[in-house]
């Protein structure tokens, strides 16, 4: 355009001369090196039609890239904030602005989803949320591990990954309001587990359900051991008193006046009497032990205690025939404790071999002291303990047969208080048995350190043992 204006100029220039040879002449170069002039200028006007394009071209590439990269999650690429065009400048100063405030809630929506996945995998309870068609939007390491469920169950109805009717009848009910209810999951043993449901309200107006699933399997054994507990000790208490008093009243209406009669009922009642004193003291000891627990005490020989122990029921055992073995293998062992409480248990040990072993058996007792600390092991082989019976036989009044229980003169009350002395101790208890093989207890203590208390870490082993 400015090439052909400039060519008009000259040519209305050249009209202005004269008429004649020299204006001709003029006329004629000129016309010669217009085509020249006008490819000169077409060539600069490419050139500068080039430069420009380039020059608005390259931010508003720029500024695609950028926003290509930002809708795939990329957000580092550097956007243009300065441009040949004040229109693209603040295009780029706009973009630039949006893409740092995204980034910015993108930062912030991650933080908060990693704190809530966070908060989820710490969680003890399971949790699980589903949408209204019961499809799984989020679940819990606690829940994939009660109902076993994987992650390749996100997505996938609720049904398809969990069995249990109890369950997907809840979520069905948390859909319309809040409920609560109790099942049982398969598995040895089986657990028991609270399973609370809410409605959910979902983004978009959706709804849902959420579940939260509580393993309540320990709350509910601890339940049936207290209720087992107070029923046992209020019958144990309630036979010898209910005794005494029968044969208190036969006296008064009579029996007295015969010496024989008379002399048999008082001593059933000082028996029944005695039966009461043991029961009463094994149930302070036991409330002793747990007052205690925890506590240092002194610094003893544990062997000393055993053998002490040993040479006390020698005669009971010879009594019985039943050939009674002692070997004593640490003698330079120590432990920090209560010795009496050790000694107490021990002798429930021991005593409970002999009672429960018949004429003619064997129960042998051996120390030892190693890495795992100082051991005591009583075998016997008298009757056994059934498997089935084995987790519930350091339990309070609990006993495998009742009857022969109390006819061997036990309070049930013995090996409750043994589980209470090496937890005191921090150390364990544990059994073998068979039905008609016999049964071997062993009690195991940490030693004694010079100038400090057993390690922490053995109380921990010890409740993991007796749990």
């Amino acid at each position: 355009m400015l090439t052909a204006l400039a060519v008009g100029i000259v040519w209305l220039a050249l009209f202005q001369l004269d008429s004649g040879p020299q204006r001709d002449a003029a006329l004629s170069a000129f016309a010669s090196t217009v085509p020249f002039i006008v490819m000169g200028g077409l060539v600069s006007s490419a050139a500068v039609a080039a430069w420009l394009s380039a020059t608005v071209k390259r931010p508003l590439t720029q500024l695609e890239a950028a926003a290509a990269a930002a809708a795939r999650g990329e957000y580092g690429t550097t956007l243009p904030v300065h441009a040949p065009l004040e229109e693209i400048t603040r295009v780029g100063r706009a973009i630039e602005a949006m893409r740092s405030e995204l980034m910015g809630s993108i930062e912030e929506l991650r933080d908060d989803k990693q704190g809530l996945a966070s908060v989820l995998s710490s969680m003890q309870e399971g949790v699980i949320a589903c949408d209204a068609a019961s499809r799984i939007l989020q679940v819990n390491r606690a829940a994939g591990v009660l109902l076993g469920i994987t992650p390749l169950a996100l997505g996938k109805p609720l049904g398809e990954a969990v069995r249990n009717p109890d369950i997907l009848s809840a979520f069905t009910q948390g859909l319309q309001k809040p409920t609560a209810s109790e099942t049982e999951l398969p598995g040895n043993p089986p657990l028991v587990v609270q399973v609370q449901a809410a409605p959910l309200a979902l983004p978009g107006g959706g709804g849902g359900a959420v579940l939260v699933i509580h393993d309540v399997t320990e709350l509910r054994r601890l339940e049936t051991v207290r209720r087992d507990f107070v029923a046992n000790v209020s019958h144990e208490l309630k036979t010898p008193l209910t005794a005494i008093k029968g044969y208190v009243e036969t006296l008064i209406d009579g029996a007295m006046d015969d010496a024989r009669v008379s002399g048999q009922f008082l001593g059933k009642i000082h028996d029944n009497a005695e039966r009461l004193c043991n029961l009463t003291n094994d149930l302070l000891t036991l409330a002793r032990l747990e007052a205690e627990q925890g506590e240092t005490g002194e610094r003893y020989s544990p062997d000393d205690r055993v053998q002490r122990v040993f040479k006390a029921l020698e005669d009971k055992a010879g009594k019985k025939s039943i050939t009674f073995e002692l070997q004593l293998g640490a003698a330079s062992a120590r432990v920090d404790g209560d010795a009496d409480s050790f000694e107490q248990a021990v002798l429930n040990l021991m005593d409970n071999a002999i009672n429960y072993t018949p004429s003619g058996g064997k129960v042998r007792v051996i120390t030892s002291a190693g890495s795992a600390g100082y051991s005591v092991s009583v075998a016997d082989t008298g009757i056994g303990i059934p498997e089935s019976e084995q987790h519930r036989i350091f339990e309070r009044f609990y006993r495998v047969d009742k009857a022969r229980s109390r006819d061997a003169g036990g309070t049930g009350l013995g090996l409750a208080i043994v589980r209470h002395v090496a937890l005191m101790h921090r150390g364990t208890i544990t059994l073998q048995s068979r039905t008609g093989e016999g049964s071997t207890f062993t009690l195991t203590l940490p030693l004694s350190q010079q100038g400090g208390t057993p390690n922490d870490s053995a109380r921990s082993s010890a409740v993991d043992a007796l749990a």
